[in-house]
């Protein structure tokens, strides 16, 4: 015996089934709804605890361990599950624009050239930096620092005659995902270019609030 979603409940809490000649009356609270497929895919047949999800690992559904609690690192293994894990806990995505320079000067090389606290703790996932007149000559390059040490390996770039860092070809690497709340935050102009500074600098930081 099967009820769809278009059954409901009758008011005195008891279901009248018809099998053949024989009826019954069905106590409402006694009924159990199973279901061993979801969209045509198979369920997984462990019992999920607390905390846990409903995941597709490629060939059912079953719960998930993935979702973890407090502030920490994602524990999950990939940006996909970093993102599971922070939607399902209630942690929105975060960024955080930064402008240097105006529209008409040249930058400079400079160290610490913007500074402000991070307002909240945030899992940093990406970077991204652009000028509204492109570098000349060589590479325009930036470092974002945590109360003084880089968060970057590999330094953010814009490209010699390119006005942004996306898709440049020297690719930044983080080193530091976890910003503190009220970390010192400060933006390092470490090159310029040679024969035309570039200016107005915008700088991103991309990631999930925690």
């Amino acid at each position: 015996m099967y009820l769809d979603s278009t059954d409901s409940a009758p008011a005195d809490g008891f279901y009248n089934i018809s099998l053949g000649l024989f009826k019954y009356l069905a106590d409402q609270s006694a009924i159990q709804f199973g279901a061993d497929k979801l969209q045509g895919t198979a369920l997984s047949s462990t019992t999920p605890t607390s905390g846990q999800v409903l995941f597709y690992n490629g060939a059912n559904w079953m719960p998930s361990g993935i979702i973890g609690h407090g502030t920490g690192a994602p524990s999950g293994t990939s940006t996909g599950e970093y993102y599971i894990q922070y939607y399902a806990e209630g942690y929105a995505p975060a960024d955080i624009k930064l402008d240097i320079g105006d529209p008409k000067t040249d930058l400079t090389v400079l160290s610490s050239a913007y500074t402000f606290r991070m307002p909240y703790s945030m899992y940093l996932t990406g970077v991204r930096a652009s000028l509204t007149q492109e570098p000349a000559g060589s590479d325009f390059i930036v470092d974002i620092n945590e109360n003084g040490t880089s968060v970057l390996g590999s330094k953010l770039t814009i490209d010699d005659g390119t006005k942004t860092s996306v898709n440049g070809g020297s690719p930044y690497t983080i080193t530091d995902n976890l910003l503190a709340d009220d970390a010192e935050i400060t933006i390092d102009i470490d090159q310029i270019g040679s024969t035309q500074a570039g200016q107005e600098l915008k700088v991103w930081l991309l990631g999930t609030r925690l």
